[in-house]
């Protein structure tokens, strides 16, 4: 749980700007926790009579008498705290309101006027919503948090920092509709529907709410895809699916994740990640794979750069090359060999786009001792060489040959040089 907790403050930290804080319950001497611009207008008394009476999944925001909102979270016995930011920066008649709300004397507009230009400036959602993510990835995709908001501003001041109240209840409506429909989805994916699964995404693509926002909408929509995949994996997780076949997966999307280059590309890999999820747990309930063969997959994942061969996969799960390749091809249409050869081509394809590396270091790590054999299978599998794939940044999508095809194309080149 710290883990995610960190990870998640990091973010928030670095996208948003915002400091976070995180607070062990009963919170008490707040002032020593937090690291004040100015004592002279902090408000530690006010955080503490909120937070003191916070239950698990309690999501308060809270606004303090100079405009300043936090948001905190309670996660079990603990209080993440993020703020103070603002929605806006306030012009001199917004001071000059806040100094006469607050009683202070008019000397004091300069002090006051310097502590809010340093306080971050940031919308409610995306905060709100990433804390909102955060727990549910915590307690599971179908835990809710309670939100309320209480407002420590003067009426005469409240007016300064708020959008009306109809859009307020607009936003918080729309929140809503996106979470119904996010649920309706993992909901799917965890009964390995994928046609419904992928009919809850279009409908949230396309009436939810955009909840990360750095400005920069390709990187606003990679964060949103990042988070998709975050729950997808932890959907498919509590569903049974092994965590190695997750690692494979949820590493795969994240590399083709940063790859993409327009928000239509991004739209269609949301797509293919429910679809493959949906897959991999409707495959998992309805036991498509033997117990044989299903070790037969971990083991190739997890030495899938190593030298590999039937014989090695047999020995090690223990049964006969033969009787292996004969129950793996009937179960995935697909023989050992090929199996192995897609992997470690894709591997070396994301290795092409994201690196540097010379085709025979690329060619080495992922499995190929053979240069030349790597760069015939690549080329028969993706209709480009190594290099010209590289050229191109791999953006040119191709339906792949059959791996069988090539494996049978290959043996003999194959034979005369190495295992698969």
């Amino acid at each position: 749980m710290r883990e995610l907790i960190d990870l998640e403050r990091a973010n928030i930290e670095q996208l948003l700007g915002l400091r976070t804080y995180l607070l062990t319950v009963p919170v008490t001497e707040l002032q020593k926790h937090l690291n004040w611009q100015n004592p002279a207008f902090s408000t530690p008394h006010i955080l503490e009579e909120q937070i003191a009476g916070m239950q698990p999944g309690d999501l308060y925001q809270l606004t303090d008498p100079f405009s300043c909102q936090y948001l905190a979270l309670r996660i079990r016995d603990e209080v993440l705290l993020c703020g103070p930011y603002l929605n806006g920066l306030p012009d001199k008649s917004q001071i000059h309101s806040l100094l006469v709300a607050n009683q202070l004397d008019y000397s004091q507009q300069t002090d006051l006027q310097n502590y809010l230009n340093f306080i971050p400036v940031s919308e409610d959602l995306p905060l709100f919503t990433a804390l909102q993510i955060l727990y549910r990835v915590i307690e599971g995709p179908k835990a809710h948090v309670h939100y309320q908001h209480f407002h420590h501003l003067p009426i005469a001041a409240a007016s300064l920092s708020y959008p009306p109240k109809e859009g307020q209840t607009a936003n918080l409506q729309l929140i809503e509709n996106s979470y119904v429909l996010e649920d309706k989805m993992l909901t799917a994916v965890s009964h390995g529907n994928s046609r419904e699964a992928l009919e809850q995404l279009s409908e949230l693509m396309r009436t939810g709410a955009r909840h990360i926002r750095t400005g920069e909408r390709l990187r606003d929509e990679r964060n949103l895809c990042f988070v998709l995949g975050a729950l997808l994996r932890k959907t498919a997780q509590q569903a049974g699916v092994h965590p190695v076949y997750l690692d494979a997966l949820s590493g795969d999307f994240a590399r083709q994740i940063e790859q993409c280059r327009t928000v239509q590309e991004i739209n269609r890999l949301r797509m293919r990640m429910v679809r493959s999820y949906s897959e991999r747990v409707n495959r998992m309930q309805n036991k498509t794979d033997s117990l044989l063969v299903r070790k037969a997959l971990n083991y190739i994942q997890l030495n899938l750069t190593t030298s590999l061969s039937v014989e090695d996969i047999a020995a090690e799960i223990g049964c006969s090359p033969n009787y292996l390749s004969t129950v793996f091809n009937q179960e995935l249409h697909q023989s050992i060999t090929a199996y192995i050869h897609e992997h470690r081509l894709g591997e070396a394809a994301d290795l092409l786009r994201k690196t540097n590396l010379s085709i025979q270091s690329i060619a080495a790590y992922v499995g190929y001792t053979d240069t030349n054999y790597f760069s015939r299978l690549f080329r028969l599998h993706y209709q480009k060489t190594p290099t010209a794939y590289r050229k191109n940044s791999g953006r040119t999508v191709h339906e792949p040959s059959s791996l069988n095809a090539i494996d049978d194309d290959c043996q003999e080149s194959s034979d005369q040089s190495q295992s698969p």
